[in-house]
């Protein structure tokens, strides 16, 4: 029984992406050719290195508390960052999530 969960627990997860546009599936295809790799390998090595090059979230939001101080100095009014920060919260774990931006809410920069 402990060898079958320690195999269970060793197992890769496995991505399905539906709904790839055919020009961004021709593209990664020729990349994945010209690195020698099948599509595969490819994904999962970019995939890694994506994740591995990232930064968390809290550090992210840490570094931009940190910026807006050193900008504003004891002008900024704690309710304007707590609000930036709890915004940027948000907008992470909906794009994290995949979905769409809460209605009535215009993304920066429309």
């Amino acid at each position: 029984m402990i060898s079958l969960l320690s195999e269970l627990e060793d197992a890769m997860a496995t991505i399905n992406i539906r709904n790839v546009p055919d020009d961004v599936y021709k593209a990664l295809r020729v990349r994945a050719a010209q690195s020698n790799e099948s599509m595969e390998s490819y994904l999962r090595n970019h995939l890694t290195k994506l994740i591995e090059g990232a930064p968390t979230a809290e550090i992210s939001l840490l570094d931009i508390r940190a910026r807006m101080r050193a900008v504003l100095g004891n002008r900024a009014d704690q309710s304007v960052v707590d609000d930036f920060l709890k915004q940027r919260r948000e907008d992470y774990l909906t794009e994290e999530r995949g979905m769409a931006a809460p209605e009535g809410r215009k993304k920066s920069g429309s």
